[in-house]
């Protein structure tokens, strides 16, 4: 019963897929040869009525160019005992299956209701010893199959290419594979479903289930310096009793490159790597050995390691740099790295928006273990992960960067050994910065991650809840999306974490009847109802200070909607300044903030200049303008002094009151009452959780 359900969740997932994406590759027909198992024609393949009910002999006839369509049934390499032969695709020939066996055309077959088989079942039925080594040969030649099931291909030869590739064998060839259900091959060395050696460029393989293979290492696909691409592929149920439970990829004397988009690995089993081992080996001394590997849209969940790396086993010798985006792993488990291991000496792993939770480890380790090779996480959440070292990354003398991420609920979140060096920035890290670890604008507060959900995207997410701490912590480094395809920054800045929450924005002019200039000293004075305001000091060495008034009461936010940060946007109509260097003297812009209004009138006064703030300071910038605006941005910490019932108010002055230099040092903005877009805005940032 088991076997069944996990067959009927593979020919599941393959529906939906189909569904939702249309298949990408049309070819120009030749000839059409028709294969029928039940066929009572003159078997000469030339009709449905007179198609070949043998399928090798309609592969015989077909040359470069030619299709062959193929009735639902199952068909079998050879009616003897031999398990050399396999059905041996032929160069330009494209196979179809799927058909009812009445179609004119090939847009009217359903592939998924007219199952068409490819059986290595030779010999005693049900017996899988003296089934067909291979059940597809795709080796050296340009090759297109589409609409079948694959299954009890049986390569347990002794050497060579008898001991690998149950399913299918491409030795050289470039396929192109598409709308098929590989279950329930087996290969004692590598490939159980698929062994893909040197495979040339350009190859492919769409809307693919790969279910229940088994193999020495790469029980669904072994892939030797190969890098074709996979899309809409689903790997469960694949089992490596070495390496690779759904995916082995090796760059051996020259670059493996497979690139994988919108991929599951769900349930694959394997010693290490229970989705994928991801390795390089040195062949001599002459090898270009290089794997690396692209994961963009893909689903980890489910799969074990005996040993290391429950999803993924990393290995770089001597170079391996996968990149990881848009990725979650959920439920993976291993001894050591129950999402990922990652190992040197020289293996660069790039993680970039990727979600890591619900994983364990049995030693070390629950969400990533890293030993000897540097890994690089940028945008990413990991929550929730347990191992019985309490670590949720391990590293032993690895380097780690990690940027704008958010590490939470993983026992002890960092496990720094002897040796390492942790670079963490703008990130939320329960605990701080860790010991050891070189620490710029790490957040000790609760991220607020929600459950693993589908928030959108083609993989999972955890998204943030009201005042996460991660909400607008990022730096310029963030991912330019987020694992959703949501653009960033949203808000003032990016989220930290590989979910960005959605925030919408309203803008305010100030306020011209009570913005204006104060001139302080001896004789004060002010304007209200100039085009600009100034900031510095006049020829008498008396200060300019200005308010900018805002009216918020305006902002008729949404119900529920949080503030999560402003920003003030000042264009500059002139400097004033003679001499620069005593100009730069008088230091930065400063920025003091009123809840409500400077001398609780909101019309422009004199005794605004010397008014109690609600918070001096609240920020600063340079005095020098980019493209002639001045924009200082705030993220939360300012919200508390943002009235949304009444008005907010700045008071803009320099850092020192005046240089004694008996000239004019001032900047000159335009105020209010300038035309709309010269005036001061303020962009309010708002989201609702």
């Amino acid at each position: 019963m088991k076997a069944f359900q996990r067959l009927f969740i593979g020919f599941l997932i393959i529906t939906l897929l189909v569904l939702a994406v249309p298949a990408t590759a049309t070819r120009a027909a030749g000839t059409i040869y028709y294969v029928k198992a039940n066929a009572s024609g003159s078997n000469n393949g030339t009709s449905w009525a007179n198609a070949y009910t043998d399928l090798q002999s309609a592969i015989t006839s077909a040359g470069g160019g030619d299709e062959i369509w193929v009735a639902a049934g199952t068909y079998k390499p050879t009616s003897g005992t031999d398990r050399t032969i396999s059905f041996k695709l032929r160069d330009g020939v494209a196979l179809y299956g799927g058909f009812a066996g009445t179609e004119a055309l090939r847009t009217q077959r359903n592939w998924t209701d007219n199952v068409t088989t490819l059986s290595g079942d030779i010999g005693t039925p049900n017996i899988l010893k003296d089934n067909s080594y291979h059940v597809v040969d795709v080796s050296g030649v340009t090759s297109f199959l589409d609409g079948f099931t694959i299954t009890k291909g049986n390569a347990n030869g002794n050497t060579g290419t008898f001991a690998r590739g149950g399913g299918i064998l491409s030795e050289r060839g470039r396929f192109h594979l598409e709308n098929l259900i590989i279950t329930r091959n087996y290969a004692i060395s590598s490939g159980g479903g698929v062994m893909s050696d040197t495979t040339y460029d350009n190859a492919t393989m769409i809307h693919v289930v790969l279910d229940s293979n088994t193999a020495g290492s790469g029980g669904g696909i072994s892939n030797i310096n190969s890098s074709f691409a996979l899309s809409f592929v689903t790997f469960s149920n694949n089992t490596a009793t070495l390496a690779g439970g759904g995916f082995e990829n090796i760059g051996a004397d020259g670059p493996s490159y497979p690139a994988f988009n919108n991929v599951i690995f769900i349930n694959n089993t394997a010693s290490d790597g229970g989705g994928v081992v991801n390795s390089s080996h040195i062949v001599d001394e002459d090898s270009s050995a290089d794997a690396s590997p692209s994961f963009t849209n893909v689903t980890f969940r489910g799969n074990s390691a005996t040993h290391n790396g429950g999803a993924v086993f990393n290995y770089g010798f001597p170079y391996s740099a996968p990149k990881f985006t848009n990725v979650t792993f959920n439920g993976n488990s291993a001894e050591n790295g129950g999402a990922i291991n990652n190992q040197g000496p020289i293996g660069y792993p790039v993680l970039t928006n990727v979600t890591i939770t619900g994983n364990t480890a049995k030693n070390s380790g629950g969400a990533l273990y890293t030993a000897f090779a540097p890994i690089t996480l940028r945008n990413v959440t990991v929550s929730d992960n347990t191992a019985a070292d309490n670590c949720g990354v391990n590293t032993d003398s690895g380097l780690t960067t990690v940027e704008n991420s958010i590490f939470w609920g993983n026992g002890n979140q960092f496990c720094p050994n002897a040796g390492n060096q942790h670079t963490i920035k703008n990130s939320v890290i329960q605990g701080g910065c860790p010991s050891g670890a070189n620490c710029v604008g790490v957040v000790n507060a609760d991220p607020v991650v929600k459950p693993l959900a589908n928030n959108g995207g083609f993989t999972t997410t955890m998204a943030l809840g009201a005042h996460s701490s991660a909400i607008d912590v990022g730096n310029d480094n963030c991912a330019s999306t987020d694992q959703r395809g949501m653009s960033r920054p949203q808000g003032p800045a990016c989220d930290a974490g590989a979910y960005e929450i959605a925030q919408a924005t309203v803008t305010l002019s100030s306020e011209a009847v009570n913005d204006g200039w104060i001139l302080s000293g001896r004789m004060e004075q002010m304007n209200s109802k100039a085009t600009f305001f100034y900031v510095g000091d006049n020829e008498a060495n008396r200060q300019y200070q200005s308010i900018l008034s805002f009216n918020t009461a305006q902002l008729a936010l949404p119900t529920g909607a949080l503030i999560s940060g402003v920003r003030l946007k000042l264009k500059a109509q002139s400097t004033i300044a003679q001499n620069l260097t005593a100009y730069y003297a008088l230091g930065n812009l400063i920025f003091d903030i009123r809840k409500g209004a400077f001398s609780d009138n909101p019309a422009l006064q004199l005794r605004d200049a010397q008014a109690i703030a609600t918070k001096d300071n609240v920020g600063s910038i340079s005095k020098v303008p980019v493209n002639g605006l001045y924009i200082k941005t705030w993220t939360k910490s300012i919200v508390p002094y943002i009235a949304i019932t009444g008005r907010t108010q700045f008071r803009l002055h320099l850092s020192t009151t005046t240089n004694n230099d008996q000239t004019a040092d001032a900047l000159q903005f335009y105020s209010g009452e300038a035309a709309a877009a010269d005036r001061p805005q303020l962009v309010v940032y708002y989201y609702v959780p």
